[in-house]
């Protein structure tokens, strides 16, 4: 269990950081959505490989048609994460926006487990949980005026 926390916390870092290379590549390119298709090719790129590397079964026409159409709607959440991290990061800086985005992420997430959407398990809404998401909006507040 802790190594895939690590690994959450890993891949959570990356976060500051992309926003901080899409946003310079923003600059390059003088638009914010170019610089969101060149960061999503580079994406694709990676996972064309890992594809090919520990893919055991390829995709085929028949297996996408046999997709729910709610469940490409990834790429898309994916991309509004994209552009506003590369919109929002020049004028709130790291800290403000990553804070901001964990902040929403947890008061969803929250939402996500007590209602058990997207087939996550059912966790009902604690008072715990409660102020736990106050806390990440109040440390937004904080980060924000200091």
């Amino acid at each position: 269990m802790w190594i895939m926390i690590a690994l959450a916390v890993f891949a959570g870092a990356m976060m500051p950081i992309q926003a901080g290379v899409n946003s310079q590549l923003a600059k390059y390119l003088e638009h914010p959505f170019q610089a969101g298709f060149v960061s999503f090719l580079g994406g694709l790129l990676l996972m064309i490989i890992i594809c090919l590397i520990v893919g055991k079964n390829g995709i085929s026409l028949e297996k996408l048609s046999k997709i729910p159409w709610y469940l490409y709607c990834g790429g898309f959440l994916g991309a509004v994460l994209v552009i506003s991290a590369i919109i929002l990061a020049p004028k709130l800086g790291a800290t403000v926006l990553i804070s901001s985005a964990i902040a929403g992420q947890l008061a969803c997430s929250v939402l996500l487990d007590h209602f058990g959407w997207a087939r996550f398990q059912v966790h009902p809404v604690s008072i715990g949980r409660v102020v736990g998401v106050l806390c990440l909006f109040s440390g937004v507040i904080l980060v924000r005026v200091f």
